[in-house]
């Protein structure tokens, strides 16, 4: 008889916590920004709702590593979209640790890494350029990361760095090869790249199709 009690109170406690955390889902999908391309993630500053709707949702559910990548995604578009002064004034509102902790529950996600590159960039974290090759690593087939990618590789000087301008070239290729109907991304990546981003644009386009470069150069 006393087994049978400790059996239904193990199912009793099973059902509590199953049920405690589908409805802790539901609630944070409810409340879930909808997901936006990471480029406009990044790209734009969040509004106050949808920074206030992604913290919410992470918070309820924070087994969830999805949702803590989204908020620190949004932050990480705050940060970026931010005056230089301003960066400075709110330097605590930086998401080291929510993308720290994002990456921790997920290393594999390449979103995280390419949001930590970027901060890098701006001076808001160190060693742009080793975060920059685990975006890579850990996702080199994303045709999403490459637009956001190649601008980040280009527009400074971290291809002074063999193994990142390797990686890089993929993108490149990538571009010219699979996804043809991408190739204004590197024209763009070009506009504003630094030296040292062009002369590798130039070398990677003239090496795998050299009849793009003087379409590249013009636009």
């Amino acid at each position: 008889m006393k087994s049978l009690w400790q059996f239904r109170l193990f199912v009793l406690v099973v059902f509590i916590v199953v049920g405690g955390i589908s409805v802790c889902n539901l609630a944070a999908e409810f409340l879930r920004p909808l997901p936006l391309p990471l480029a406009t993630e990044l790209g734009t500053p969040p509004s106050a709702d949808q920074l206030s709707r992604a913290s919410r949702s992470a918070l309820i559910a924070p087994f969830r590593s999805d949702l803590r990548a989204d908020y620190a995604l949004r932050l990480t578009g705050q940060a970026l979209n931010a005056t230089k002064s301003a960066r400075q004034e709110n330097a605590s509102e930086v998401p080291f640790d929510l993308l720290g902790s994002a990456l921790a529950m997920s290393p594999h996600d390449s979103r995280m890494w390419l949001a930590l590159a970027l901060l890098g960039q701006r001076g808001v974290v160190a060693r742009p350029v080793d975060t920059l090759k685990m975006s890579y690593l850990t996702g080199q087939n994303g045709a999403d990361l490459i637009p956001l990618r190649l601008a980040s590789a280009t527009t400074t000087n971290v291809l002074t760095d063999v193994d990142l301008k390797e990686l890089a070239q993929g993108d490149v290729r990538a571009l010219l090869t699979r996804l043809q109907n991408q190739r204004a991304v590197l024209a763009d990546a070009y506009a504003k790249a630094s030296p040292v981003g062009a002369a590798f644009l130039e070398a990677s386009v003239k090496t795998i199709d050299p009849s793009f470069l003087d379409i590249m150069k013009k636009k």
